[in-house]
């Protein structure tokens, strides 16, 4: 999906989107911050708001899942991934610029402090 994203072949992303969000494991949930963007590129605003809201869910989930584990629940890479692409979602449809969230650095310097890095 974000390869077509990219491309700028909108109808073919929303399709391997959504086969995305139908399949299992861990990294599917951040096809909502994408299909966020491609229905907003296709002009599907309203659907590309609920995408959006999907997508925040998924942040809260991802947040909470990364600060109350004892190890990290899934690679590092993915998390950014997403939260990268909630950003950009969230600058496209509402115009609004988001600062990193307090919670993500907070675990930036939990996992700094486990990993002895200062």
């Amino acid at each position: 999906g974000l390869l077509f994203l990219r491309a700028e072949k909108f109808e073919k992303g929303l399709e391997r989107l959504d086969l995305a969000l139908g399949a299992r494991g861990p990294g599917n949930d951040k096809a909502h911050a994408a299909r966020a963007i491609v229905l907003y590129r296709l002009g599907r605003i309203d659907e590309a708001n609920q995408a959006l809201a999907r997508a925040e869910e998924t942040l809260e989930a991802l947040i909470s899942e990364m600060n109350n584990a004892p190890t990290a629940p899934r690679p590092w890479f993915d998390f950014l991934e997403f939260v990268l692409l909630y950003r950009e979602a969230n600058f496209l449809i509402k115009e609004k610029w988001m600062d990193i969230d307090n919670r993500i650095l907070g675990g930036q310097i939990r996992t700094r402090k486990l990993l002895r890095i200062e």
